[in-house]
């Protein structure tokens, strides 16, 4: 970790120098500090994106419309996600739409040891990088006006993107306020628990990348049993739902699928699919907090969205919305009678323990574990 940290607000103070305030992205705790202060820099737009392809697709609209490069924000491994529009759309030889990325390095080999889903990418994004012709700097506290300038002059001279690069633990942050503060009574970990307890004993479980993992893992741990029923998805964020599509499909056992609002909107297209395929096996749980917890809790375009009218209308037969424990219950009850494909949208309350912990066998020991249950 960095001795030396950039202040957001320098960062800030370049970006706006070199007249560039449309900023958009996918938040990752990396950024975490900028982004909390791009949120209240009234200099700035700040665009919440569900995906990272849907950030760069709309920074190209907003160059078009504008002729002024956009900025957009993302963690490393969703960089391989933008390698399609990058090359396809944005490239010097196709459209030339210049955009600066804001790249949090996760997995960085030269940094402290990161969680496994980090460590290909961490290790291999450079050389992605110089694959696509995309140029970058690693953003140092000494250099943020500097690397900033050069970036901008590539993408006024070059018409075409460039990455600045910010490791883990570059950003200074604000001292917290040590004081604990109490979780609201019904939050994501409540209704985990309602719904272990609801759902049949043989079960399969299939839970999205993040906080939702953490605690169902730790669940287990407090409850006694194994987590050979569990798969928990630490890595490709909206994938869940798709994995959890194909277990389904060659079992007959019951599998739940454990969402959240931010992983169900980067991947919406898979409610069609499953909705589409119909597996009368297939628990779809959407847990929504508004939030992107897992990166500092950033807020997600969740309110806005009506989930259970969405998988209605992909085709999902059984929808419901609830947004208490009781209505949880009641809901679980009836879902657990049914043999059908079904939708419960679970409202919570944003909050976790702040020492929750993260599972302690590796994904290869969980996925062996899982697989001995077939």
């Amino acid at each position: 970790m960095p001795s030396q940290k950039i202040e957001p607000q320098a960062l800030l103070n370049a970006l706006a120098n070199e007249k560039i305030s449309r900023c958009l992205g996918v938040p990752d705790s990396t950024l975490e500090a900028f982004i909390r202060a791009l949120d209240l820099d009234d200099r700035f737009e700040n665009l919440r994106s569900t995906n990272e392809c849907e950030a760069i697709a709309v920074a190209m609209g907003q160059y078009l419309a504008t002729r002024q490069p956009s900025l957009v924000y993302l963690q490393n491994s969703g960089f391989g996600k933008t390698i399609h529009p990058i090359t396809s759309l944005l490239s010097s030889e196709i459209f030339r739409i210049p955009a600066l990325l804001l790249i949090g390095w996760r997995g960085d080999p030269d940094n402290k040891p990161d969680e496994p889903q980090h460590k290909t990418m961490g290790k291999i994004m450079p050389s992605l990088l110089e694959a696509i012709g995309v140029p970058f700097t690693v953003l140092e506290p000494s250099s943020v006006d500097s690397a900033v300038h050069q970036a901008c002059f590539h993408l006024r001279e070059k018409k075409s993107p460039y990455a600045l690069i910010v490791r883990p633990g570059s950003f200074a942050k604000k001292k917290e306020n040590d004081e604990m503060i109490a979780l609201p009574a019904f939050t994501r970990k409540r209704a985990l628990q309602a719904i272990l307890e609801a759902l049949p004993n043989d079960t399969l479980f299939v839970s999205t990348t993040g906080k939702a993992s953490r605690e169902l893992y730790f669940l287990r741990e407090e409850a006694g049993t194994n987590h050979s029923r569990d798969l928990y998805v630490v890595g490709g964020m909206g994938c869940a739902s798709a994995i959890g599509l194909g277990i389904a499909r060659e079992t007959t056992r019951t599998v739940c699928v454990v969402d959240g609002d931010g992983a169900a909107l980067m991947q919406l297209g898979t409610l069609a699919t499953i909705g589409h395929q119909k597996p009368d096996n297939l628990i779809h749980l959407l847990i929504d907090n508004e939030c992107y917890e897992s990166t500092g809790g950033q807020p997600s375009i969740s309110p806005t969205v009506d989930f259970p009218g969405v998988a209605r209308a992909c085709g999902y037969p059984w929808t419901r919305r609830v947004d208490s424990l009781a209505s949880l219950q009641e809901a679980l009850k009836e879902a657990s009678r049914m043999h059908q494909l079904r939708f419960l949208a679970v409202k919570v309350e944003p909050g976790s323990d702040p020492e929750l912990g993260r599972p302690l066998e590796t994904p290869r020991e969980n996925a062996e574990n899982f697989m001995g249950k077939f």
